[in-house]
């Protein structure tokens, strides 16, 4: 009897392809299904109410009112007044509000609102009470403030970042005239994140171990560098040429110019800590001149018209230093009555008013990982995922008479208010603002 030999390959090779066939298939429906849903989305979230912004808007905010974003809405917004001079809160607009408001700042400081609704359920008699103004921009959008405005419109480049799915709630859209850009705002755990037009070009940026208990303020630099005008230092140099022996301007951008932190702590106590070199007797008439313009001396003087005068004497040469040591490294000292300040001797540039601070700063290294030892942030005051900029705003807002007193009538100190902190962090080269509850 002879045996068949029926090869079996082709059958499952045939097997083989139709198991591709199928993950191909799935892999093609589900692409497609979230490309569909993304783009349904962005065409129900998409941008509509920045047509009705005022011809002098300098910054603006789109807000998406829905069941998810609105608990955090009403957390931050409740009950601040959205339009200058008046009263009305997100409050008195959500009932007849469908689906996204416009809300703009102008350069004067003036705000108003853009709400889509339908003509017929404008609160005539509500606005009216409190005296606003309402323009039809376009079927079911008006824009509310206290007064008629020019309105030209934003027009927005779409930033790349929009065409991406999220899986992060979008609150709105953040806008600001300089950048022309529009940039997404989103609910975070600990409260809001905006990723910034901007890049961070530096990969300067502080640790959370470096940063001691309850801090107010903290800044990595090199920042301030970009920041500063130096037309407005190099107005002091005339003056301060003489003590310090170069311009002001100088010194200061060699310091903040290089790797480093500036941080101040709820008792007002900073730190400056820059890997720039200076020479030693540099530091020492920075130290004496610092102090010296800190604490001047005052004299008065009486003129022939019998009127008197002030005169401000600061003179570095009458300020003593002396040296000591800190956690092992050598400082100068210098004080004048009840202040001092210590700055380092060699090495790494370390300036501050507080012992303790330099001594947190320099047993950075030996806090352990999330532990609560004397330098660390602890976890009652987190740091809001900083790494170059962090704010308290209880104590820049709540503690500080002059600030406090300034900003009293302005719709930013209702809005830092709600949050504890404020920060800049990076991602990759992308700089993100947050503000944790």
């Amino acid at each position: 009897m002879n045996r068949l030999n029926i090869p079996l390959s082709r059958s499952r090779k045939t097997t083989h392809r139709s198991r591709w066939v199928v993950w191909l298939l799935a892999i093609v429906v589900i692409l497609s299904f979230l490309l569909v849903g993304h783009l349904t989305g962005m065409w129900f979230t998409r941008n509509t109410v920045f047509s009705a912004a005022p011809e002098a808007t300098q910054a603006a905010l789109k807000l998406t009112v829905n069941k998810k974003t609105w608990p955090v809405l009403h957390r931050i917004l409740s009950p601040v007044p959205l339009i200058s001079n008046r009263s009305l809160t997100i409050e008195d607009v959500l009932p007849y509000t469908e689906g996204e408001i416009g809300w703009f700042f102008n350069k004067d400081g003036s705000r108003s609102l853009a709400i889509r609704t339908q003509s017929n359920k404008i609160p005539k008699e509500l606005l009216d009470s409190q005296h606003i103004v309402f323009q039809e921009i376009s079927p079911n959008l008006f824009l509310l403030s206290e007064k008629l405005q020019p309105i030209s419109g934003i027009k927005t480049k779409r930033a790349l970042s929009r065409w991406m799915p999220s899986l992060k709630n979008r609150l709105g859209e953040f806008y600001d005239q300089e950048s022309g850009r529009t940039t997404n705002i989103y609910s975070t755990k600990n409260g809001i994140s905006i990723e910034l037009a901007g890049k961070y070009a530096s990969k300067s940026v502080f640790d959370s171990k470096q940063v001691p208990s309850n801090p107010s303020f903290v800044l990595s630099t090199p920042v301030l560098p970009s920041i500063f005008d130096h037309i407005q230092i190099d107005q002091f140099d005339n003056f301060v040429n003489p003590l310090i022996g170069n311009p002001l301007n100088d010194l200061f951008s060699s310091l903040l110019s290089g790797k480093g932190v500036i941080i101040q702590d709820n008792n007002g106590s900073f730190l400056l800590a820059s890997e720039t070199p200076i020479k030693d007797t540099d530091r020492i008439r920075l130290l004496q001149t610092a102090l010296v313009l800190k604490n001047p001396e005052v004299q008065t003087k009486i003129l022939q018209d019998r009127t008197s005068v002030q005169e401000l004497i600061a003179d570095p040469t009458t300020i003593s230093v002396e040296e000591r040591a800190i956690s092992g490294k050598e400082f100068y000292r210098a004080s004048s009555g009840s202040q001092s300040l210590l700055l380092s001797k060699a090495g790494e540039f370390i300036l501050s008013d507080d012992e303790e601070l330099i001594r947190t700063w320099l047993n950075k290294d030996e806090k352990t990982p999330g532990g609560a030892g004397p330098g660390s942030a602890g976890k009652n005051t987190p740091l809001c995922e900083a790494n170059i900029a962090f704010l308290n705003t209880q104590t820049l807002f709540g503690q500080d008479a002059v600030l406090k007193n300034y900003y009293d009538s302005a719709v930013v100190r209702s809005l830092f208010l709600k949050f504890k902190a404020i920060s800049l962090n990076t991602q990759g080269n992308r700089i993100v603002f947050n503000a944790c509850f």
